[in-house]
């Protein structure tokens, strides 16, 4: 692969991390309208930030171990296309579970994603491009942590 598709590929896969990494904590800026909206209390509208975290702790090696038998490609389009269709799906949710469901499958899609994007890029770009520790890592690790 070529320099300039190397930095492409990092570039769009970057990219798509942070977009779908933004997507937990967005909505901490809209608790206060979903309080109001679903008529609910701001802890129970919290904990659709909590929710999303959970399953995307617990969902995404699920998720990834599920569809490995699928190429990385394909898997990483089916994850985005999830994550965008149940994005727009928010705007419709009428109740509070819904958005609660919908956020929760949202994370695993997310999950698997980026997961994906990491994998993706680490085996695509060249040996002496890829990220290492320097030699005195581990020793100027275990100094901080005394």
């Amino acid at each position: 692969m070529t320099r300039n598709r190397e930095n492409l590929l990092i570039l769009t896969l970057t990219l798509v991390s942070f977009v779908l990494g933004t997507t937990e904590y967005v909505i901490v800026g809209v608790l206060k309208e979903i309080e109001s909206y679903m008529k609910v209390s701001l802890a129970a509208a919290g904990m659709l930030v909590s929710g999303f975290a959970i399953a995307y702790a617990v969902g995404t090696p699920f998720a990834v171990a599920l569809l490995a038998k699928i190429s990385r490609r394909s898997s990483i389009l089916i994850g985005f296309a999830i994550v965008l269709a149940l994005n727009l799906l928010t705007v419709f949710s009428a109740t509070f579970s819904s958005l609660m469901a919908i956020r929760i499958v949202s994370a695993v899609a997310c999950g698997l994603t980026i997961s994906l994007s990491i994998s993706i890029v680490s085996d695509a770009v060249n040996r002496e491009r890829r990220g290492k520790l320097s030699p005195g890592f581990w020793a100027d690790f275990q100094s901080l942590m005394c």
